[in-house]
């Protein structure tokens, strides 16, 4: 699949902002908590992947990476 900078620089942007949103959702839910919080806020965390992970429409964020070390 052949695609052009534009594209993969949208790509990348992409992954960068969803990375943003999970590092800010960790940062506010994650905390020691009693009572098994802490399961709670990592299962929350899967599901949020899942539902960003269904929205890319594209390669792969780990093909994405590796195709941009490729190019060094």
């Amino acid at each position: 699949m052949v695609q052009t900078k534009h594209n993969l620089l949208q790509g990348l942007e992409k992954i960068t902002n969803d990375l943003t949103a999970l590092k800010k959702l960790v940062m506010l839910e994650f905390k020691p908590a009693p009572n098994g919080r802490q399961i709670a806020v990592w299962n929350d965390l899967e599901r949020t992947i899942k539902k960003l992970s269904s929205k890319w429409d594209s390669i792969s964020a780990l093909e994405e990476i590796r195709s941009q070390r490729e190019k060094k």
